[in-house]
């Protein structure tokens, strides 16, 4: 990996979206430009492991320190790490998080029917067709990095189950962004600098390589 400056990075498409995802290495997988945010890796082996200082859901922030200056809205002076994983499918947020996340989202669509999950892999699902109204959540990295979801990263639409579901679970282990809370973002590692750097993205099909 250092022989290529220590740089890599991919763009994740959806599985709903055309062309494939992408993979760039050296200097093509500089992420910088509007948008663009970065924060420092903690540990590069054998995971690729940052400090969540806190996550916002609407307009409340849980924080765990670190960049908040709102003493009202500090719950617990606790640093979070986030594993970054590709290869995990869904994202894992602290429980107490995942908690207040779903009772929002449900209390945001009351007249939207809920189905439950036949193979038990997510823990909320709508019917579908459905337009759902979803709060805005952002990611507190360290370092005043904010990463703010989109709804492509947010939900998994699975036809063949006839619903759409929460990519997310709960977990009292480490938190975990998956493959699916990625989409539609540049994601850029310096393992060198040891820097993590995101930036929102519309067309990853534009990137370089395509992944295998």
């Amino acid at each position: 990996m250092m022989n290529i400056g220590g740089k890599f990075g991919y763009c994740l498409v959806p599985q709903s979206g055309q062309g494939s995802s992408k993979i760039s290495f050296g200097e093509d997988a500089v992420v910088s430009g509007p948008g663009t945010i970065t924060t420092r890796l903690v540990s590069i082996g054998p995971y690729y492991i940052v400090n969540l200082d806190g996550v916002s859901i609407g307009r409340r922030r849980f924080s765990y320190g670190g960049n908040s200056t709102d003493s009202e809205a500090k719950e617990s002076n606790k640093v979070v790490q986030m594993v970054i994983d590709s290869g995990t499918t869904l994202t894992y947020l602290p429980s107490r998080i995942f908690r207040q996340l779903k009772r929002n989202i449900i209390d945001l669509n009351p007249s939207v029917t809920r189905v439950g999950d036949p193979e038990e892999e997510y823990e909320l699902c709508f019917r579908t067709p459905v337009s759902l109204i979803l709060p805005i959540v952002t990611l507190h990295f360290a370092g005043f990095a904010d990463m703010t979801l989109n709804k492509v990263s947010m939900f998994a639409l699975l036809p063949e189950r006839g619903m759409k579901c929460l990519a997310m679970k709960p977990t009292e282990k480490e938190a975990v962004l998956g493959n699916m809370g990625q989409l539609n973002f540049k994601v850029g590692f310096n393992l060198r600098e040891r820097m993590l750097s995101f930036k929102p993205i519309t067309d990853c099909t534009a990137q370089r390589i395509d992944m295998i």
